[in-house]
């Protein structure tokens, strides 16, 4: 799959996704991600912007859709159904 995600003169994909993770993942500032790698915000801010784009591009491709099929075990069960009939899919075992 393409993305358009490259190595730059200065920064690899890797720092990039990295740096990406750090944000994401741990919620940090981009002060404190600019002091563990040694970069400028603005240099961090495009990265960050450069690997969501790239994840963006492969959203469409990687996400299920969601089926219109109701589960067996919810569809005949009268205990369950009226309260699942409408439900299209589950994160984690929480029903949407």
């Amino acid at each position: 799959m393409k993305t358009g995600l490259r190595d730059t003169q200065n920064i690899c994909i890797e720092e990039m996704v990295a740096t990406f993770l750090l944000i994401v993942g741990q919620g940090s500032k981009y002060g404190y991600t600019k002091d563990t790698f040694k970069r400028s915000k603005f240099t961090i801010s495009e990265n960050f912007h450069k690997v969501l784009r790239a994840l963006n591009t492969l959203a469409p491709d990687l996400m299920v859709k969601p089926g219109v099929a109701t589960a067996a075990k919810i569809s005949e069960s009268t205990r369950f159904y009226p309260y699942f009939k409408d439900c299209i899919g589950a994160i984690d075992g929480t029903h949407i």
